[in-house]
């Protein structure tokens, strides 16, 4: 059982490295089209990147708000 459980968290680390690695180019693709620099998307990627580790729901909205515009 325990076995299991450890391939289970191991898959679940890999999904959400996955979903993070998406959600990345997704940003990338929408700030360079709405003109931004290519240091100020480094620097807002790594904020929604840090944001995604602590608060995914925050991160959910600001990533939002910079598609919205």
């Amino acid at each position: 059982m325990l076995e299991g459980s450890g391939e289970t968290l191991k898959i679940a680390k890999e999904q959400a490295k996955n979903a993070i690695n998406v959600i990345e180019t997704l940003t990338c693709s929408q700030l360079l089209s709405q003109g931004y620099k290519k240091k100020e998307i480094e620097q807002k990627v790594n904020e929604l990147r840090q944001l995604l580790e602590r608060n995914p729901e925050e991160a959910s909205r600001l990533y939002l708000s910079w598609i919205q515009k």
